[in-house]
């Protein structure tokens, strides 16, 4: 059998979606931002998870099951409360480690003022 039909479709849609994410690495959407807790030990939590799930095979997975087993553990809270700022944070850091950011560098974006 023969893949001649498909007339390259396929190949120049996973080229031009490779092309796009290469355009965007080492950026970051601005209204995806989102300030670390003060808590460094939240801070540092939220990264290795990020870190974590952003490496696996199955990154939903992952995370669904870390929902699961450590929601209701000492520095997990946040978790759960997909409006905490830990929520929003780590949400953030799975971004920055898709564009290849160091999130430890990033500078809050300038707020725009209202004309």
């Amino acid at each position: 059998h023969s893949y001649d039909y498909l007339g390259g479709g396929l190949a120049a849609e996973i080229a031009e979606e490779t092309l796009r994410k290469q355009e965007l690495k080492g950026t970051f959407d601005e209204d995806k931002y989102a300030p670390p807790p003060e808590s460094e030990t939240t801070r540092l939590t939220i990264q290795k998870l990020a870190k974590c799930v952003h490496a696996s095979k199955d990154p939903e997975g992952l995370e669904k099951l870390t929902k699961k087993r450590q929601a209701t553990a000492l520095g997990f809270e946040w978790l759960l409360e997909e409006t905490s700022i830990g929520y929003k944070y780590y949400n953030f850091c799975k971004h920055c480690l898709e564009r290849e950011v160091d999130v430890e560098t990033v500078q809050a974006p300038e707020k725009k003022k209202k004309k």
